[in-house]
């Protein structure tokens, strides 16, 4: 497909988006039929698969259904063969199951096999084949076929990196109704990757994308205007509303980055109310964040105890201010017990993770010794590690210290 066709076809998505406000394209999941007691066994072998985790009787319901033909069931049972649950793992049958299913009429059955040729899942790589395959799904009505030969082209994985091909399939994914594809060709737009850079058309495709029911959309334009970027003037009430709209979604960054324009404007209340969502959600800078505001107070009453319980909790889902803030209250003996080298452990992960202020602490332990045995060289490593990465603390300590410049 050429780029002027591919910018028409463009143009013409945008025009049937911007009228219609409900503007959804059902992709065809399966012409094939299964009968009501197939789809009674389905059910039932979800219930045992997903509810009672016994995912034996899942595959044996599941295989009963697939005896009637069920195309719906044939999809379930080769995913279990493929990962080995519930049977033994083989690949051969789960190949041999997805055709059947794409045979019989279900564009998910060529999609996932397609996979498996991308993979090397059971049949040795062959990524012409893959394509071919997410090809024939989405002429079957599967949007993410054409989606996922996209991404190939896009990341150049196993094909030649050409932006141009991967918009011509994100195009056609488009006019299925697929808003992944829309979201990336706002990114395309955001970060000028094979076309002009251009923050309006950006804007104009996340709305598509948004429209498309994809609140990864919404969260793009709510960063858009709380930022303020290329040209754009940040409007916090836009973001404010764009994040809105996303968090009625489950969208859980939306829901944080609520918190952190309410904490920016001094409304704490609404700021913990954002974060402790997002925390609900099990998003690990939530909890760093909550533990903040108990730390200074913020909001809530200072506690400096339940702040390094929400450090630590942070900590645990490897998030990297969760590390440092614990490391330092380790170090300091602040809401846990002193202990250097728990301080040290965090800190360190909090580093492995490239936050700089973490690279800058463990400098400063072992410069001064504190709880560990003084090591100037190692000293020395820290700093120059934050340093690089733009630490203005260890840059001066390297200055000071080393009389090194960097």
């Amino acid at each position: 497909m050429t780029m002027e066709v591919i910018r028409s076809f463009r143009f013409s998505i945008y025009t049937i988006s911007l009228c219609l406000l409900t503007f959804t394209i059902e992709a065809n999941t399966s012409t094939s039929y299964c009968s009501p007691q197939a789809d009674k066994l389905i059910e039932t072998g979800l219930y045992y698969s997903r509810v009672k985790k016994d995912y034996k009787t899942a595959a044996e319901y599941y295989q009963k259904s697939a005896d009637l033909n069920c195309s719906h069931a044939l999809l379930r049972l080769s995913s279990m063969y493929r990962d080995g649950k519930g049977v033994s793992q083989d690949y051969q049958k789960s190949i041999e199951l997805y055709k059947k299913a794409g045979d019989m009429g279900h564009p998910i059955g060529y999609s996932n096999l397609a996979g498996m040729y991308k993979n090397g899942e059971g049949v040795p790589k062959n990524i012409p084949k893959a394509i071919e395959l997410y090809k024939k799904s989405s002429e079957m009505g599967y949007s993410a076929g054409y989606y996922r030969i996209g991404r190939l082209y896009d990341k150049g994985d196993d094909v030649p990196q050409s932006y141009e091909q991967a918009l011509d399939y994100y195009m056609q994914a488009i006019n299925l109704g697929d808003s992944d594809a829309a979201y990336r060709v706002a990114k395309m737009y955001e970060n000028g990757q094979g076309v002009n850079k251009d923050i309006n058309t950006a804007i104009n495709w996340y709305t598509i994308t948004a429209k498309l029911g994809e609140s990864n959309g919404l969260v793009a334009l709510g960063y858009i205007y709380d930022k303020g970027q290329s040209g754009i003037k940040a409007d916090k009430q836009k973001a404010i509303s764009y994040y809105t709209q996303a968090t009625k979604q489950q969208n859980v960054i939306a829901m944080f980055n609520l918190g952190v324009i309410y904490r920016d404007q001094g409304d704490y209340a609404k700021a913990l109310a954002y974060y402790q969502q997002a925390a609900n959600l099990n998003y690990p800078s939530a909890f760093h964040s909550i533990g903040y505001l108990y730390h200074h107070g913020k909001g809530v009453p200072k506690d400096i105890n339940m702040a390094a319980k929400y450090y630590q909790k942070a900590a645990d889902l490897n998030d990297d201010r969760g590390h440092y803030n614990l490391g330092i209250c380790y170090i300091k003996g602040n809401g846990v017990p002193r202990d250097p080298q728990k301080a040290i452990n965090h800190l360190t992960k909090a580093a492995e993770l490239g936050y700089s202020d973490a690279m800058m602490a463990l400098g400063y332990i072992y410069y001064k010794g504190d709880g560990v045995t003084k090591n100037l060289d190692t000293a020395k490593s820290w700093f120059e590690k934050g340093a690089k990465l733009g630490n203005k603390d260890a840059k001066t300590a390297l200055q000071k210290i080393y009389g090194i410049t960097l």
